[in-house]
């Protein structure tokens, strides 16, 4: 009687788990409209960020020819060619989504999105190391120009 009971516990437990995970699913199917155009204004917001720092950079050094000068405007057009590879995939994303009618639909939207996981997850990986790099040459020039201006005080 016990091994009975045992088993019908473990059965709905497992039905349970199955109803839960259904439930899940659904509720990302249902909800993929919203996390698709977040995640567009997310990198529109970045692709602007990027953009500013290739202005301020074009207006601060247009033609620097000096190696930090040259590492800094190539991190910038890594960061821009990134940006619109991945901005594109979920503007084709958020196409599908919006012509999405059906929940079948919008199943398939929400497996392209899961497939494009990883790829947005490696951008954004690549933006913050450019950034991160751009941030460390920069912040080093400063302060060797700080140091060196402060020795001109000195002498």
């Amino acid at each position: 009687m016990a091994e009975t009971l045992s088993s019908i516990i473990t059965i709905a437990s497992l039905g349970l788990a199955v109803v839960r995970a259904c439930k899940d699913y659904i509720e990302a199917v249902r909800e993929i409209d919203s996390l698709v155009s977040r995640l567009l204004e997310k990198i529109t917001e970045v692709h602007g960020v990027v953009r500013v720092l290739n202005s301020k950079y074009h207006q601060a050094e247009p033609d620097d020819s000096s190696e930090p000068s040259i590492l800094v405007r190539e991190k910038i057009t890594l960061c821009r060619n990134r940006l619109r590879e991945i901005k594109s995939k979920i503007a084709n994303l958020g196409a599908q989504s919006r012509s999405a009618e059906t929940f079948r639909d919008k199943a398939s939207v929400k497996r392209r999105m899961d497939a494009i996981a990883k790829d947005i997850e490696f951008a954004v990986d690549d933006i913050r190391r450019y950034l991160g790099d751009i941030v460390i040459v920069t912040g080093a020039c400063s302060y060797l120009f700080v140091q060196i201006f402060l020795r001109l005080l000195h002498f």
